[in-house]
């Protein structure tokens, strides 16, 4: 039996280049997975139909509420459940910029994106949750609030709130079994509009201890440990994924 027998769970941003590697991953474990996303999920879906697995693709957009919701309703219309949300949309698109170029409509919208968005998310899933004495959640962070990356203060702020927000969430719904953590993500190169990526992978892959790029799966099978049954114990934790880029406790 898989990790995620019998499990649905929601995977946010699941549609992009990491989130699909995450809703495959979560499917080859047994998951029924929805893929919420702005962006057309339906190819990622027919993967993991094709694939033997379950899954559904609903249309939303993670920093309005009525969205949010209206994800909800139809992961309970088509499976009854909600047992692990994976909170991983984000704006990572064409950010870098001194921070005195950025706007106030910029820094909004960061931080609707990548945090706000996580409290809509949360509070969307947790009454059926509550109701079923089972839940897991995990917040996607950064290595670069540990790093302080210049250029990007307004998603480091936003994803340094992610950790505190996990933190504090974890003390309040633990007694009705439910895990919160927050995985600080480092660098998975890919095509990322306005950054200069390749520099940046450079930088990254010199200063971690493991001298190679992450790959997709690195972190999806990080992930699914968490989601699963196996870390049931484990709650208000922050780890980095990153190949020993951030060398710090949690």
């Amino acid at each position: 039996m898989g990790r995620m027998d019998k499990r649905v769970a929601i995977v946010t941003g699941g549609a992009g280049y990491l989130g699909r590697s995450h809703a495959l991953h979560l499917a080859s474990e047994g998951a029924a997975v929805v893929v919420a996303d702005l962006a057309d999920g339906s190819s990622v879906v027919e993967e993991i139909k094709a694939a033997g697995g379950k899954a559904i693709s609903v249309i939303t957009d993670v920093s309005d509420e009525d969205s949010v919701q209206g994800m909800v309703d139809a992961t309970l219309s088509e499976y009854g459940r909600i047992d692990a949300l994976l909170n991983n949309a984000a704006i990572v698109n064409g950010i870098q910029k001194p921070w005195t170029d950025i706007s106030t409509e910029e820094w909004r919208r960061n931080i609707d994106v990548d945090l706000t968005s996580m409290f809509l998310c949360c509070s969307a899933v947790f009454p059926t949750m509550k109701a079923q004495s089972y839940g897991r959640i995990i917040n996607i962070s950064s290595g670069t609030v540990v790093l302080g990356f210049p250029n990007f203060l307004h998603y480091v702020s936003a994803k340094s709130g992610a950790v505190g927000f996990s933190r504090a969430l974890a003390s309040e719904v633990g007694s009705d079994n439910v895990t919160v953590n927050t995985i600080m993500v480092g660098l998975f190169p890919h095509d990322l509009p306005g950054i200069d990526i390749e520099t940046v992978t450079q930088q990254c892959v010199a200063m971690q201890a493991i001298k190679r790029v992450g790959l997709p799966e690195d972190l999806s099978a990080a992930l699914t440990f968490f989601l699963s049954e196996d870390a049931g114990w484990i709650t208000g934790q922050s780890i980095a994924v990153d190949g020993g880029l951030v060398r710090t406790g949690g």
